[in-house]
């Protein structure tokens, strides 16, 4: 994945992105809607799980690997349940 949130409606390449190579984001960013579902994924990515859903911004590992890059609510969604459940935030 090579591109992710900088706020509501901005996308921004997370590293040098080559003339020709396709544009892949993490659904998980910006989808939070339980049945939205997309399987099999084919966008090739080394670090694509194959099937995504609108509930994988709730997964800790992509809550990690992307901190403060989903849209604004997500972060405060996540936010939030880290604070509920006593966890702290990953920085």
């Amino acid at each position: 994945m090579n591109v992710w949130m900088a706020d509501e409606v901005t996308v921004v390449a997370r590293r040098l992105i080559e003339p020709g190579e396709e544009i892949c984001g993490d659904y998980a960013v910006w989808e939070s809607t339980p049945s939205y579902i997309v399987d099999p994924c084919q966008c090739g990515s080394a670090l694509c799980r194959r099937r995504f859903s609108g509930d994988d911004w709730k997964r800790e590992d992509l809550q990690a690997r992307y901190k403060d890059h989903f849209l604004p609510y997500l972060n405060r969604r996540i936010a939030r349940e880290q604070e509920a459940t006593g966890q702290e935030s990953t920085d």
